[in-house]
């Protein structure tokens, strides 16, 4: 099931590639979810953790594999705090809704939302630290250097923008968030940036949403491509004072087709094909990037190493997305 389409990308001297199997996935897919119901949710840490350790060995930039470093016990820990920090004041809410008082109820759900909300960009930091310092490639650790209160702040106002224009901002705060993380997002001496503009991506969703409307849903797929492509394309890395280029070759066609086959293999298999739709899937959208000449993989130098181990941040994020 997972013969799609590899890049040929003339000129790219590095590609991305997904060299993970369906059928070898599955056995680690099943038996992760059965031991995770079995006992209830406990093993969920560990099967989080092999799940990584696949995809990460099994992804590959030109000739090597990114590893991933991060340990169950870790991931554990986290997901304890986690629980702490949501079922406190959600207990504290449930016992406000059960002295039957409408205005107070409201009162109480309105600061557990909120407490929610100023929590998530906490989580996010968090969990870019703990990921980041988790991972290497060719024995070179990524890094996040971003500062927890600037990031808090940018999120916060960003998302107070959103609220007053009804959702118009949103465009224009995605930028500066996704901006921010990676222009403190490092591989050794490799850094990022994000050369978007908010007023490009507004109009990719406008022309987006108006031509799938108008297409029945055809046109969402195309909607996918571009708004994938431009993000790619926008993406930039700067290597000894050189800046390496991102290049997408993705395509309407790949993902109106994936969408298609992996709707056909999920319903017939009733579900049992998930392994091979998550791989097929992962497939399309990374092998169809590539880097240009100017990323040197030999003058890659280790800066920094953070030994991170908090996962609250990132098991929070699990939490409140599941």
């Amino acid at each position: 099931m997972e013969n799609y389409k590899s890049l040929d990308n003339a000129g790219a001297s590095k590609h991305f590639e997904c060299k993970a199997e369906g059928g070898q996935y599955f056995g680690l897919w099943i038996s992760n979810l059965l031991l995770t119901i079995f006992t209830l949710g406990i093993y969920y840490p560990w099967a989080k953790t092999k799940d990584r350790k696949y995809f990460y060995s099994n992804t590959f930039l030109g000739e090597h594999p990114f590893e991933y470093h991060g340990t169950a016990m870790e991931l554990f820990k986290g997901f304890i705090k986690a629980i702490a920090v949501i079922i406190i004041p959600y207990l504290a809410l449930v016992g406000v809704i059960l002295l039957d008082k409408p205005i107070l109820t409201s009162i109480a759900a309105v600061i557990f939302y909120l407490y929610i909300l100023i929590i998530i960009p906490f989580a996010i930091f968090g969990s870019l630290k703990y990921n980041t310092s988790r991972a290497s490639w060719n024995n070179i650790f990524f890094r996040f250097s971003g500062d927890k209160t600037e990031f808090v702040k940018l999120f916060l106002t960003n998302v107070f923008l959103i609220i007053i224009s009804l959702g118009f901002y949103g465009a224009w705060a995605g930028v500066k968030i996704r901006r921010y993380i990676l222009e403190h997002l490092h591989l050794g001496n490799i850094n990022a940036t994000y050369k978007a503009n908010g007023l490009e991506i507004f109009l990719i969703h406008l022309k987006g949403v108006f031509l799938t409307m108008f297409s029945l849903g055809i046109y969402s797929f195309w909607y996918v491509k571009n708004l994938f492509n431009y993000e790619i394309e926008h993406t930039e890395l700067e290597q000894n004072g050189k800046i390496i280029k991102m290049h997408s070759t993705l395509t309407g066609g790949d993902v109106f087709g994936l969408a298609i086959t992996n709707f056909v293999f999920t319903v017939f298999t009733l579900g049992l094909a998930t392994p091979w739709v998550i791989i097929r899937t992962i497939k399309v959208y990374l092998d169809n990037i590539s880097l240009d000449d100017n990323f040197k993989p030999n003058e890659i130098i280790q800066g920094k190493i953070d030994n991170y181990t908090d996962a609250t941040g990132d098991d929070f994020l699990d939490i409140i997305m599941n």
